[in-house]
């Protein structure tokens, strides 16, 4: 059981990482092509590409890739839920050792390195400015947890937090009231992140909600990961899941608390279903080999080296993204996605064999 759960997480995290890097080219990709128009008000007779729309505030707007390919919008909960399966309880002392290098040191590391690039190519573009990258950037840090040029690290740091606070309030798996004190936390923290997003202030920080719905994630994935794989939670969760398939996904962008589709009191259940259904279908792949023996190990591969992609594959796209921008002419631009997913095409296996290597 536990050697196949590795290599279904393995499986289940390279699927995820790389959809991550999907839905992040395509939401790069569509900025690219909406850079002269987007944040314009509305002209009469304007020709808008079909992923954007015009907003009820009149601003021209582009969509969320989510809400076009919704089938794995549960892909940032998931990485919570993983990180809850795979906890356990330790002192304090030890748990702070793991975690400063390995969240809070990647973390300001790569938000560094994706400073520096920031500051570069506000020079190259020559949109340079003291205020814009000193206070400016100081000041959302504060308010989002997030540093550019690398954005997507706010899940390091908010996992910081959860894997703190979850190892003093977790129960432990001796308890006899295990499940009740676990379902107690998921529902307090789902309410903390559900009235953080009722009283929405611009002022708020943005790893108060993150957090609270990131530990309803973590303890579920702490509670169910060795009941997730009955057949009652499997059938419960695929009905609900293909369900949703067609009739659409309540989805909330984690990171900012922000409700895109459905009721938000519904988004932490839903996504719960899904990622129970998905991790089945991952367990089942990998009991059964199914997945040509190529394609699994490529799968699991890029799992095992989930974390150095993820914090180097923002400054991947952005880089392309602002060199598009500045130097790319009409031409070009149309083929940003595909120029991004390239560059990807071309650095995955290398950082994969570098790291492999590394690890041998």
């Amino acid at each position: 059981m536990n050697s196949q759960r590795l290599k279904y997480i393995d499986l289940g995290a390279g699927i995820m990482i790389l959809w991550m890097i999907v839905y992040h080219a395509i939401g790069a990709s569509w900025a690219v092509d909406l850079h002269d128009i987007l944040g314009t008000i509305q002209l009469s007779n304007m020709q808008l590409p079909p992923h954007a729309y015009i907003g009820a505030d009149g601003y021209i707007r582009k969509e969320n890739p989510c809400i076009v390919f919704p089938y794995l919008n549960f892909f940032m909960p998931w990485f919570f839920y993983k990180s809850g399966m795979l906890f356990k309880k330790t002192d304090g002392h030890t748990l702070w050792n793991k975690d400063k290098k390995k969240l809070l040191g990647t973390y300001f590391l790569w938000s560094a390195i994706g400073y520096i690039i920031f500051v570069f190519f506000s020079i190259l573009s020559h949109t340079f400015d003291i205020h814009n990258v000193t206070y400016s950037v100081f000041r959302g840090f504060l308010l989002t947890g997030r540093i550019p040029l690398n954005f997507a690290l706010w899940f390091l740091l908010s996992l910081f937090f959860v894997r703190r606070v979850a190892n003093y309030i977790l129960p432990s798996k001796e308890n006899r009231l295990f499940y009740i004190f676990g379902l107690i936390i998921v529902i307090c923290s789902g309410m903390v992140a559900y009235l953080a997003y009722m009283f929405n202030h611009r002022l708020l920080p943005f790893y108060i909600a993150n957090s609270a719905s990131g530990l309803s994630f973590f303890t579920l994935g702490y509670l169910l990961k060795d009941i997730q794989y009955s057949k009652l939670l499997f059938c419960l969760s695929a009905i609900v899941y293909i369900t949703c398939c067609i009739f659409g996904f309540p989805y909330v962008i984690m990171m900012s608390n922000t409700l895109v589709s459905g009721p938000y009191m519904l988004w932490i259940p839903v996504s719960l279903c899904g990622i129970v259904f998905f991790n089945n279908l991952c367990y089942m792949l990998c009991e059964r080999d199914i997945l040509p023996p190529l394609i699994r190990t490529t799968l699991a591969r890029i799992g095992q080296n989930a974390m150095p992609i993820y914090v180097t594959h923002e400054l991947i796209y952005e880089s392309i993204t602002n060199i598009i921008l500045t130097y790319g002419d009409e031409f070009i631009k149309p083929f940003a996605l595909w120029i991004i997913l390239a560059v990807y095409a071309l650095f995955l296996p290398i950082i994969c064999l570098v790291l492999y290597k590394s690890s041998n």
